[in-house]
């Protein structure tokens, strides 16, 4: 899954979850479930960080 599409999709979620009721609150459940989920994204993201920062630059060609 792609970095932009994983975003778009939490986009999705997190909007949905936005909505969910009148007054803005969420229900207990989902916020506790959403927490680790979120965690797990930061990893993610965090892991794709370190690789990137690891690369070597690019040729002037690719600039």
């Amino acid at each position: 899954m792609s970095l932009s599409s994983m975003i778009r999709e939490r986009e999705f979620e997190f909007g949905s979850l936005r909505n969910e009721k009148p007054n803005g609150s969420i229900g207990e459940h989902r916020m506790i479930t959403a927490i680790p989920n979120l965690q797990n994204e930061i990893n993610f993201l965090q892991e794709e960080l370190n690789q990137l920062e690891q690369l070597a630059e690019s040729s002037i060609v690719c600039k």
